[in-house]
């Protein structure tokens, strides 16, 4: 895993959790199948924000201890964002549409969280051998 492909998931998180805070309806309006309203704005924010957050904890990780605990703050927070849609989208909370950009974006970012993980595994065993 290079600081490039850190630097991408931080730019892809950042970028959903800025879009997502500050320009939400149009946002949501523009991926299709998230339910808006005036109810519905305020938890969206705070998914927006939460993603900027550790967007800034994997940009600022300057040591292999500091990004393990980004990337691992990051997989526990996309694995409970996907139990919370797979139980939104069974509830008829969430539709197909949402459904597929929900878990697309979220199986998408435990993707790369894992592989970098297994990547930092792997160059602390390298170092101890």
């Amino acid at each position: 895993m290079t600081s490039l492909s850190i630097g991408l998931l931080a730019g892809a998180r950042f970028a959903t959790g800025f879009f997502v805070l500050l320009a939400t309806n149009p946002t949501l309006s523009l991926l299709g199948g998230f339910p808006t309203s005036s109810i519905t704005t305020y938890p969206y924010r705070l998914f927006g924000s939460r993603d900027a957050v550790v967007a800034g904890l994997l940009w600022t990780a300057n040591t292999p201890e500091h990004l393990q605990r980004a990337l691992l703050a990051g997989t526990v927070i996309d694995s409970i964002d996907m139990l919370s849609t797979i139980a939104a989208f069974l509830s008829g909370d969430l539709d197909v549409t949402g459904l597929a950009w929900a878990a697309g974006g979220i199986i998408l970012f435990l993707a790369i969280q894992l592989w970098a993980l297994n990547d930092l595994r792997s160059q602390k065993g390298a170092k101890n051998h």
